[in-house]
Formats: structure tokens, sequence, C-alpha cells
């Protein structure tokens, strides 16, 4: 298959689809770890305000006042789901774009060169 490429479309026809997959790779990586960081800092904030809250009894407690506390480590694994979720599906469009682009090399190669006895 790679000869069937490498003569019909050059060296080029191997890198066929490879910047559809870059370009998907900066957005999705971008979009994981911004968003990580998002879900992290809001779900600290959202836990801190309700320990403030739950030790002083006053319903006007801040996160501020219980800065002692971090995420448990199934808090911090859920955001990264919930963060590589968001970026995969984000950028799959593009990553399908690169796979097809990548195969219509590849399948043009094996029909050239008809089925094999």
């Amino acid at each position: 298959v790679l000869r069937n490429i490498a003569k019909q479309h050059g060296v080029a026809g191997m890198y066929r689809g490879l910047r559809p997959t870059l370009l998907g790779i900066v957005p999705e990586a971008g979009i994981t770890y911004g968003s990580f960081d998002l879900f992290k800092r809001n779900m600290l904030i959202s836990k801190r305000t309700r320990i403030a809250r739950q030790r002083s009894g006053n319903a006007a407690a801040t996160a501020a006042d219980a800065t002692d506390v971090k995420l448990a480590a199934w808090e911090g694994i859920m955001c990264g789901i919930a963060a590589a979720l968001l970026g995969q599906s984000s950028s799959y469009p593009l990553e399908t774009l690169g796979r097809r682009a990548a195969l219509g090399a590849a399948a043009s190669g094996v029909a050239a060169a008809g089925p094999r006895a």
C-alpha cells in the first residue's frame, strides 16, 4: 500500500491528512487544559463556600473563609474526565477530516494496485 501511495501521490501522499490532524491537536489541548482549570477552580470555590457556611453557620460565608480546603482526588479526576470529554468532542470533526483524507490516499493506492492473488 505504501509503495502504491508513493507512486501515485509521491512522498506528499504519505502525509495527506496531516494538516487537519495537527489543526485539531492545538484546539483540543487548549480546550482540555483550559476547561480542566476552569472546572477545578469552580469546584474548589463551591466546596470551600459550602464548608465555610457549614463551619460558621452563616449563609454569607465565602470561599475565602475556608482556604485550607482542598479537592479530593476523585474530584480532580472528575474534572479531568469532563475536560477530556469536552476537548475530544470539540476536536473530533477535525480528526475525522484528517483520517478521511489519509484513508482517501490509501484507498486510491489500493484501488490502483488491484486485488492480489
